[in-house]
């Protein structure tokens, strides 16, 4: 495998991780800011079903992949973080292999065993399709949680959030003569 590949799946893998916990820490705060919207929203929208949740992390990899062609990575990485030959110094690398393994998450293990600067085997075509689909996979998803509101008002300056509030409810399809009626409601 080329370091070109290894390099692109851990920038990949990092700006998935960092923009995941960077979407939660904005989802959240929108969800305080904008409650009573959304409130509203729901109570206008009961009939509809749930947001779709964005793929899970797990699904890194199709099915067709077989597990005989990261075996020889595992071992590597094994051997290079067992606890009885290194004690407790790679204990969750060693652990983290594992769990790669057994989950299937080749993904997880490609990037464990560039973090251990062992170089992974010559993937085979289908191998390699199926890593670049998944990347664009990962690549889709930070976009999409980029591109949501709750991104948005993440990113934005306190000082222009009150001024961004009615833009962010039309966004959301919220009427403001409907909101401030159901406001009204509220209070009494």
């Amino acid at each position: 495998m080329s370091k070109k590949i290894l390099h692109k799946i851990n920038y990949y893998f990092l700006e998935y991780e960092e923009t995941e916990k960077l979407i939660s820490n904005f989802s959240s705060l929108f969800g305080k800011d904008f409650a009573e919207e959304l409130n509203f929203q729901n109570m206008k929208n009961i009939e509809k079903e749930e947001k779709k949740e964005a793929d899970d992390e797990a699904d890194v990899i199709d099915e067709k992949i077989n597990q005989d062609d990261f075996h020889e990575l595992y071992k590597q990485i094994a051997k290079e973080t067992h606890p009885d030959r290194h004690g407790e110094k790679f204990i969750e690398e060693f652990k983290k292999a594992n769990e790669a393994y057994n989950t299937k998450n080749w993904i997880d293990l490609i990037v464990l065993a560039g973090e251990l600067d062992i170089k992974p085997p010559e993937f085979n075509e289908e191998v390699l399709e199926l890593i670049d689909e998944n990347m664009k996979n990962i690549e889709d998803n930070i976009n999409s949680w980029k591109s949501s509101l709750a991104w948005q008002w993440g990113m934005v300056d306190d000082k222009e959030k009150e001024k961004l509030k009615k833009k962010f409810r039309a966004a959301m399809g919220i009427k403001e003569d409907e909101y401030k009626e159901f406001l009204k409601n509220l209070e009494s």
